[in-house]
C-alpha cells in the first residue's frame, strides 16, 4: 500500500502489465537471487495460442509464474493447472493491449514443459515463464541462467 511505480519509453508505445507480490520466496544472499530460471517467446504472426517456453528448474517446490501479453484487448484462458492471479485489458477502441498472469507451485525439479494460454482474439503475442526459488533453498553462487531476451523479437 502506498507504493507507486512509473515506467518510461523512449518512443510512444502501448503497454500493459501487472504487479504481483509473493511470499515464501527465497531472497537470501547478496544480492538476492529469487529467480531460478526464466524464458520468453514473442510470436509476431497473429494467433490466439500464446506459448511460454519450457524452463528447467533445479529446486523442488519452485513457484512457476506465467505471464502472457496480447496486442489486442483480449481475455484469456489460463494454462491447464495454473491459477489466474491477474488479467487486464484496455477498454479503448483504438488502443488495444492485454496482460494475463498465472501461477502454479511445482513439485519435483526438472523441465516445466511449455505453458499455453488461449486468448479470445488473435494478435501478436508474448509468453513468459519465471521460476521463483522457495525459502529454505540455497541460491547458487552465481546466476545459473541469466535472463535473455524473448525469442522471436526482430532485432534481438
Amino acid at each position: 500500500p502506498g507504493a507507486s511505480f512509473a515506467w518510461a519509453f523512449s518512443t510512444a508505445s502501448l503497454a500493459s502489465g501487472a504487479i504481483v507480490a509473493y511470499s515464501g520466496v527465497d531472497v537470501s544472499g547478496s544480492p538476492a537471487r529469487p529467480v531460478e530460471a526464466s524464458s520468453g517467446r514473442i510470436t509476431t504472426s497473429t494467433t490466439t495460442s500464446i506459448v511460454a517456453p519450457s524452463i528447467t528448474t533445479s529446486v523442488d517446490g519452485d513457484l512457476l509464474i506465467a505471464a502472457f501479453g496480447s496486442a489486442t484487448n483480449a481475455t484469456f484462458v489460463a494454462p491447464s493447472g495454473m491459477i489466474e492471479q491477474g488479467e487486464i485489458a484496455s477498454t479503448s477502441s483504438n488502443r488495444r493491449v492485454a496482460t494475463e498472469v498465472t501461477d502454479q507451485v511445482l513439485g519435483a525439479a526438472g523441465s516445466t514443459g511449455n505453458r499455453t494460454a488461449t486468448a479470445s482474439k488473435s494478435a501478436v503475442v508474448i509468453g513468459q515463464l519465471i521460476a521463483l526459488r522457495p525459502v529454505g533453498t540455497t541460491p547458487p553462487a552465481s546466476d545459473p541462467e541469466k535472463p535473455t531476451p524473448p525469442t522471436g523479437l526482430p532485432g534481438w
